[in-house]
């Protein structure tokens, strides 16, 4: 009988712009600034959530893609619209997540804003449930297409790892996701 472990990760996370960012955050593309309706595709080939009961998770390929709702040098928002994600291990254990899928993502200033993803993982015979609020980072400019993402992720004391003190460790979910177009692939990124 094969074991069967269901896993939904929930990060929630916030983002900082290093000072050197522009007042106006704006997502723009080699051919200016990319247009409400356009959908981005975040690809990561680094996703890891460490600190989990079952070892660490990690993801060679980890895509979410979001529709641009709101990009008026003032305001960002991205709205999720679904994702896939390939080659994903938990410790030495090979596992399919799916179902990962990029919730919300705005800012409104050069020094803040908020992010949410979700994701799912088969591996053995119990379901882990994560949810998380922490940081992520970018620098701004053409020649930087790529978001740091690094929350925290809080889980169900079953799929929660302790130390010798029986104090839970808080799991870590991070990545760097290379942002494009999905239309034409083009580098995007926030200025």
């Amino acid at each position: 009988m094969a074991k069967r472990l269901v896993l939904l990760g929930i990060a929630v996370v916030s983002f900082a712009i290093p000072a050197v960012a522009a007042a106006s955050p704006e997502l723009r593309d080699a051919s200016g600034k990319v247009a409400v309706g356009a959908v981005i595709t975040g690809t990561s080939t680094n996703a890891a959530a460490t600190l989990t009961a079952f070892g660490p998770l990690k993801c060679s390929h980890f895509v979410l893609k979001g529709e641009v709702t709101s990009n008026t040098g003032t305001h960002i928002a991205v709205k999720g619209t679904g994702g896939h994600t390939a080659t994903c291990f938990a410790g030495p254990e090979a596992l399919t997540v799916t179902d990962q899928s990029l919730l919300f993502m705005t800012t409104s200033s050069e020094d803040e804003g908020a992010m949410s993803l979700t994701f799912t993982a088969d591996v053995g015979p119990f379901e882990c449930h994560f949810m998380g609020l922490d940081e992520f980072t970018y620098e701004t400019g053409s020649s930087n297409d790529t978001i740091h993402v690094s929350g925290g992720l809080s889980t169900s004391e079953f799929c929660t790892l302790f130390d010798d003190t029986g104090v839970p460790y808080e799991p870590i979910f991070e990545a760097d996701f290379t942002l494009t177009t999905e239309s034409n692939g083009q580098p995007v990124f926030i200025q």
